[in-house]
């Protein structure tokens, strides 16, 4: 958590730190804990000091949370899981196991930040499969 926490800030040192939060917790959480750590609106990351960015992980570590209902199955999201991707030739995304199957996008097991990332790699996969047939099937 700590690598990927100041992997984000250091991706985004000039960027306001409560614009950032969003990028590694809900918003609206990060906020808070940006409260907690005294960390003044509006403040670029690269202006927290380390004592801020180390109780910040402190916080996001230590933070319980009760949870109190859902918004019900009608805006559940979510994706995990899938075929293993060292069993797919990344090349083609033909199965390393059984020739000429080939999967792509959310069949795989990738996850990635929200804003499209998943989208995009289902339809840069997808176009790459399938020139990878059609270049088989000459």
């Amino acid at each position: 958590v700590a690598q990927w926490m100041f992997r984000v800030f250091g991706e985004r040192s000039r960027e306001p730190v409560d614009r950032t939060i969003d990028h590694i917790l809900p918003a609206r959480l990060g906020i808070e804990l940006l409260r907690r750590q005294k960390v003044k609106r509006g403040a670029r990351v690269m202006q927290m000091d380390e004592r801020q960015r180390e109780g910040l992980l402190r916080e996001m570590l230590d933070t319980r949370l009760k949870v109190r209902g859902t918004l019900g199955l009608r805006a559940a999201e979510g994706v995990s899981g899938g075929v293993n991707v060292r069993e797919v030739d990344p090349r083609t995304f033909e199965s390393k196991l059984v020739p000429n199957l080939f999967m792509v996008g959310q069949l795989l097991d990738v996850q990635g930040e929200w804003g499209g990332f998943e989208q995009h790699f289902s339809l840069a996969s997808g176009w790459l499969a399938g020139h990878s047939v059609l270049k088989n099937s000459d």
